[in-house]
């Protein structure tokens, strides 16, 4: 089982490199036609990885499942992918625009509370 090289960034190469060849080649030649058959070439190669990890599972064990968790992707490198999952720590924390909205808390004066000037500038943006 290799686990070096490209196999530590995604768990087929061969295939991500024909992607990208696909899809520069569909661009260059500003064919639509190209690019929906490269669509349909994604397809085929995820059905067909299933099988093989399949088969790699049943020949290697814990060892390639061990090894798919490590290298979570396919076909694009995790280094590239763009954090789209929001962790549970950071779904409990208060988002930043939202506390720059809020009162502050000082004590109020003549009756009314007392607004922090960011957020009063900030609402006049948002509700002129």
């Amino acid at each position: 089982l290799v686990m070096t090289g490209l196999y530590n960034q995604v768990r087929h190469p061969v295939y991500a490199g024909n992607i990208v060849a696909l899809v520069g080649l569909s661009i260059m030649s500003k064919s639509a036609m190209r690019l929906v058959l490269t669509g349909f070439y994604c397809l085929l190669i995820e059905m067909k990885t299933r099988k093989e990890e399949f088969e790699m599972k049943k020949t290697y064990g814990l060892e390639y499942t061990f090894y798919c968790k490590r290298v979570s992707q396919k076909f694009i490198p995790t280094s590239l992918l763009i954090k789209t999952s929001i962790t549970k720590e950071e779904r409990k924390e208060e988002p930043t625009w939202k506390l720059s909205l809020e009162k502050d808390s000082s004590p109020a004066v003549n009756g009314e509370q007392k607004r922090d000037e960011t957020a009063t500038s900030t609402e006049s943006r948002l509700f002129p």
